[in-house]
């Protein structure tokens, strides 16, 4: 993973998003080929992760 933003002429390149980065964010630019199994592993990893930390929380 790159630490800086690419250029903007770049595509299908991932990177730690520019704002966010310190809590974990990440960028994609214009996902393809390169990138795609990794942008899907990425997002389940979060989906299971946001998962457990609902059932960590005390019913309401």
């Amino acid at each position: 993973m790159k630490t800086s933003p690419p250029p903007r002429t770049e595509t299908d390149v991932v990177f730690g998003h520019p704002t966010y980065r310190a809590l974990g964010w990440v960028s994609i630019t214009n996902p393809g080929p390169t990138t795609h199994d990794l942008a899907l592993r990425l997002l389940r990893q979060a989906h299971q992760n946001a998962i457990r930390r609902s059932q960590r929380r005390p019913p309401r």
